[in-house]
């Protein structure tokens, strides 16, 4: 996975920077920094973003699954 493509798997699953950075455990600007291709990460890092951006997108499904049960909208999740 390059540097464009974390930002674009991120942008795509609607996570924001700030939430993804502090599940891998960088900082916000690291990312950044990765994201714009300044930063060349290692490939530990990558591996934890990859799986971090997954873990991630799990929640959010089950969290619009189980608002879609209770009759919340979904628009907002």
């Amino acid at each position: 996975m390059g540097s464009g493509d974390i930002r674009q798997k991120r942008v795509g699953a609607r996570i924001p920077g700030h939430v993804l950075s502090q599940k891998v455990g960088i900082c916000r600007s690291r990312l950044s920094g990765i994201e714009n291709g300044y930063i060349q990460p290692t490939k530990a890092v990558i591996a934890a973003i990859e799986v971090a951006i997954e873990d991630l997108r799990q929640a959010r499904a089950l969290v619009m699954q189980r608002a879609a049960e209770v009759g919340w909208p979904c628009d907002s999740i």
